[in-house]
């Protein structure tokens, strides 16, 4: 199943659902359902990363040591690195992050993470969630406030985003709107059950590279933010210039630009043109 919302000059243009929502039981998808948005919420973690910067509560030049003392990695690695996907981590540990299910807190994760040594070119691009989970480990330590509760607070709420949350419980008001997902098995050739709404999520804790789950409208919003260049209505979450930072290429693959801060993309006009923040290799698999 789908669904499909497209905003002209803040207006909802047109918004679709498509398919199943459970296609056992042949439930339709609904406009508005709850999705697990998976690494869409990189981009979340990078603002919350954006905003402790601009308050001074860390510098995006601060080598990463200097807030995770057991780091391991190379030693050049910096804040800047982590938002851009390029500071040595190949992305392999704990199967690319599926790991997370054995590990009670985002810091104990990341603390079994951060000895690992560099396994990829200082520099070079390689997506990997861990670098996404140390910067809300990082944000965790500066603000001295839990990363779910950070995001809640300066980033949804703000955002008026109230149909997202950073925790799912089959107890939750929405869980009904939740669909089913679902993994292609090449040994059968379809479609098969990975994950009902009628079971727990299968992480403890809020992990930064992933977690998030919410509205395609309520994401919308989120959306709406950069293109409004850190404003929604009267409120500013973030400077101009931290923004333009942001979504300006900051990794390059074959001379190509491939991400900025949180966001996959690529160069238009000079300009950088966002298409999406997702891979395979994340902590909810489709």
């Amino acid at each position: 199943g789908a669904e499909l919302l497209i905003l002209r000059e803040g207006e909802i243009y047109l918004h679709e659902a498509f398919g199943w929502k459970d296609r056992e039981s042949a439930t339709p998808m609904e406009i508005n359902s709850v999705y697990s948005l998976a690494s869409l919420t990189k981009p979340v973690t990078a603002l919350a990363v954006l905003i402790a910067a601009e308050e001074g509560a860390l510098s995006l030049d601060d080598p990463v040591v200097r807030h995770i003392p057991s780091f391991r990695g190379d030693s050049r690695a910096r804040v800047r690195d982590l938002l851009a996907q390029r500071s040595g981590d190949g992305g392999e540990h704990g199967e690319g992050g599926y790991n997370v299910y054995a590990f009670p807190t985002l810091e104990d994760w990341v603390l079994d993470w951060a000895p690992t040594e560099a396994s990829a070119p200082y520099g070079a691009f390689e997506y990997s969630n861990f670098n996404y989970a140390a910067l809300g480990y990082i944000v965790e330590r500066v603000t001295h406030v839990p990363f779910g509760e950070f995001v809640t607070r300066r980033i949804l709420e703000p955002l008026g985003m109230t149909e997202s949350y950073v925790a799912f419980s089959p107890d939750s008001s929405w869980a009904g709107r939740v669909p089913t997902s679902y993994v292609w098995n090449p040994e059968s050739g379809r479609y098969e059950v990975f994950w009902r709404p009628d079971k727990p999520q299968r992480w403890a804790f809020f992990p930064a590279a992933f977690g998030l789950w919410g509205t395609a409208h309520d994401y919308a919003k989120f959306v709406a933010m950069w293109f409004e260049l850190g404003r929604s209505g009267e409120s500013r979450l973030v400077s101009e210039k931290m923004v333009r930072t942001a979504l300006s290429p900051q990794s390059f693959r074959d001379g190509e630009a491939v991400y900025g801060y949180g966001w996959y993309g690529g160069l238009r006009a000079g300009r950088m043109v966002l298409t999406g923040a997702d891979r395979a290799t994340d902590g909810a698999r489709r």
